[in-house]
């Protein structure tokens, strides 16, 4: 169990890292600021919640099959 709870942090700081990159690249938000640090950070840190709370369930199943 420990271990899965290890894969799932891993596995979401990976998704928080990418979104983080890609949503810079695609808006600019970097280059904008204050402002644009925070709509990036609340961007991103949304994302990556949606992308772990559909990754727990699923990976969960997958180890119970």
């Amino acid at each position: 169990m420990a271990g899965l709870l290890v894969e799932t942090l891993v596995v979401w700081l990976g998704f928080w890292a990418v979104a983080a990159w890609g949503i810079a690249r695609l808006t600019g938000a970097a280059a904008r600021g204050a402002e644009g640090r925070r709509v990036l950070l609340v961007s991103t840190g949304l994302i990556s919640l949606a992308m772990a709370l559909l990754y727990l369930p699923l990976r969960w199943w997958l180890a119970s099959v």
